[in-house]
């Protein structure tokens, strides 16, 4: 993943990542104390086959077992973790807009 940028809001801090890294979604703190992870992607099916490659990577080098990507992302369940799906060159328009939710959420 590749870092973006970062803002604060209400002493909360947001970051904006462009990527896909399984594990550091899953392992982003649930409780807030890491602050919101939005990641933009580009193509949900582009992480999935990306996944299944590494998987099979994985299972040949190792013991790991074959895990269901669409089940895992379903069930994310982290209020403080974000994934919106756009172009590369989309980046710029969606962190503003999403950084103007952040700030219209919190005036009011």
């Amino acid at each position: 993943m590749t870092f973006l940028e970062q803002f604060k809001v209400s002493d909360t801090l947001v970051k904006f990542w462009s990527g896909f890294d399984l594990e550091s979604i899953l392992n982003h703190p649930k409780d807030g104390t890491s602050g919101y992870m939005v990641v933009l992607v580009e193509s949900i099916k582009m992480e999935y086959l990306r996944y299944s490659r590494n998987l099979k990577i994985d299972q040949i080098c190792s013991d790991k077992g074959e895990r269901d990507f669409y089940k895992i992302i379903e069930n994310i369940e982290n209020d403080y973790v974000l994934i919106y799906q756009s172009r590369g060159e989309q980046n710029v328009i969606l962190v503003d807009i999403i950084k103007d939710k952040f700030s219209k959420s919190q005036i009011w």
